[in-house]
């Protein structure tokens, strides 16, 4: 090889958090090498490995299912919810919040008030996460809403096994902010990504490229972006 290679950077880019960016290049999957020169692209090829759909730009916003009777409830918290730029869908009752989540729209979380039976709170979220397994169930109001003796068993049993948190009171726009934020932050670290498994490979396809003469005259330092 050249003893004065050409200088090579490596760029790893997070599709999710530049807007366009895929787009304008055309990458439809991921993880993808592009090589640039002289601000033009030279060299342009998926990875090898597990295959993602490229999402890119400002993710979807966090989808509620929020089930609620109570007027003074509600408007307290699609208040927050607005607040904390989700969107969301209300119930009044556990038939409609069925009704809602059989539409296999995936929610961010279920937002449930305590005032509905044991049995109506387990069919709710077993329903939300039967879309998405990894959906928060969120029951709020717990201490307002005391159950019959028989039924407290089986409601301890949910709120240990089911709920992701169980609140006392209706949540303030601080505490439920917080809490989807953190659902949100858990779902992008769980992303796979395979790009450095595949940094030997892609240096020898640089080098390769090199070698061959594919990038052209030598005009200025070789960019190369990973991205995922």
């Amino acid at each position: 090889r050249d003893s004065n290679p050409t200088a090579v950077q490596f760029v790893a880019v997070e599709l999710t958090e530049i807007s366009g960016f895929a787009a304008q290049y055309g990458i439809k999957e991921a993880p993808y090498c592009l090589m640039f020169q002289g601000g033009s692209v030279v060299y342009a090829k998926r990875l090898r490995g597990m295959r993602l759909m490229a999402k890119e730009g400002v993710q979807q916003l966090p989808h509620v299912l929020l089930v609620c009777s109570q007027p003074a409830q509600q408007l307290k918290l699609e208040r927050s919810l607005r607040r904390s730029g989700c969107a969301w869908d209300l119930a009044m009752d556990a038939h409609q919040a069925l009704r809602l989540a059989s539409r296999a729209t995936p929610y961010t979380a279920a937002l449930i008030c305590a005032e509905f039976r044991t049995e109506e709170l387990h069919s709710i979220a077993v329903a939300v996460r039967r879309v998405d397994p990894s959906s928060l169930v969120l029951v709020f109001d717990a201490g307002l809403h005391p159950v019959a003796a028989d039924e407290e068993e089986a409601r301890m049993r949910f709120f240990k096994e089911e709920c992701s948190e169980v609140l006392v009171y209706t949540p303030s726009y601080t505490a439920l902010h917080a809490l989807l934020s953190r659902k949100s932050r858990s779902a992008e670290s769980s992303v796979p990504s395979r790009v450095g498994t595949e940094r030997a490979e892609l240096l020898n396809e640089v080098l390769g490229v090199l070698e061959r003469g594919q990038h052209g005259s030598n005009t200025g330092p070789l960019l190369g972006t990973a991205a995922a």
